[in-house]
């Protein structure tokens, strides 16, 4: 390898750990309401595969929580009604910026391309939406995901076959 692909090699690298570093720690950044909810695809400009699961997760700092109502909104223009989960099992995680918090988890895997949202409506113990027995004002937080249709050869072939495109062009323009 010459000066020049390890260099790009190693910038690649270094970017794809500040990434991951970033995804991590902005996690629970809406948090600071008590409340939050996020999905591992939230954010990804190349959106969810169409058909692979997609994992949300909710976390409150109110301890009253006993269960969280995951509804998984397809795109407006399909027509589908939303899919609804209620979730009880949780588990408690620390956060360095808002100590102990429950977390929820659900997952769902779209098979209608286009634009879906993730809400999630916390329930205190005696089964109410959270900020009130008349529902009338609760507690809710969303997020949302673009779900694509994906290439059945896989994102790995393109990947590879892109860079096999750049090598052959370099190699010709080096011949010229």
């Amino acid at each position: 390898m010459d000066r020049r692909t390890k260099a790009l090699v190693l910038s690649l690298a270094t970017l794809a750990l500040l990434v991951g570093t970033v995804s991590v720690k902005a996690q629970w950044s809406a948090l600071s309401s008590g409340y939050a909810v996020t999905t591992d695809y939230h954010g990804v400009e190349e959106g969810a595969p169409l058909g692979a699961t997609v994992h949300a997760k909710a976390g409150t700092t109110n301890f009253h929580i006993v269960s969280v109502e995951f509804r998984w909104l397809p795109p407006p223009e399909s027509g589908e009604e939303p899919e609804v989960h209620l979730v009880t099992e949780h588990l408690e995680e620390t956060d360095p910026d808002f100590g102990p918090i429950l977390v929820f988890r659900d997952s769902y895997a779209p098979l209608i391309v286009g634009d879906w949202g993730v809400q999630a409506i916390f329930h205190n113990e005696t089964g109410d939406k959270e900020g009130g027995p008349t529902g009338t004002f609760f507690k809710i937080r969303a997020t949302s995901f673009f779900a694509v249709p994906e290439i059945p050869l896989g994102t790995l072939t393109v990947t590879l076959s892109m860079l096999a495109a750049l090598t052959v062009f370099t190699l010709k323009r080096r011949r010229i």
